[in-house]
């Protein structure tokens, strides 16, 4: 491996760095990008040419803020999923109380029928 240069950046520079070295390979064992040894000059003004560029501070202060917002996400993902329980209790708790209406409704519509059926007997037996 003394003929080739392993080089680890920040992956939101990995589009560019493909870009400036398309012969650079990826190396899945070493979890980094691997450049032919003769690039090293080439790769060493691409670094300088980086770092001025303030693409790395930016890269750094997104990344800072990736788990900031991954947490925004879930608490996100985690309301929503309290909204769709809350709206599930609320339906269910809106047909109970519809059921719960119409059986009170039906015990009150027997009871106005049974003290009707009392006033009619009551009118014909004073009739």
């Amino acid at each position: 491996m003394s003929d080739q240069l392993l080089v680890s950046l920040p992956f939101l520079l990995k589009d560019l760095f493909r870009r400036s070295f398309p012969s650079a390979l990826w190396g899945q064992e070493v979890r980094c990008w691997i450049v032919p040894l003769e690039q090293a000059e080439r790769l060493n003004a691409w670094i300088r040419l980086v770092e001025r560029s303030g693409l790395i501070e930016e890269i750094r202060a997104i990344e800072r803020r990736l788990p900031e917002a991954q947490e925004a996400q879930a608490l996100s993902a985690e309301l929503e999923q309290l909204r769709d329980e809350i709206r599930d209790s609320l339906e269910q708790t809106i047909k109970k109380d519809q059921r719960l209406y119409v059986k009170h409704l039906k015990a009150e519509m027997t009871m106005l029928k049974r003290n009707f059926a009392q006033l009619r007997r009551s009118a014909s037996s004073a009739g």
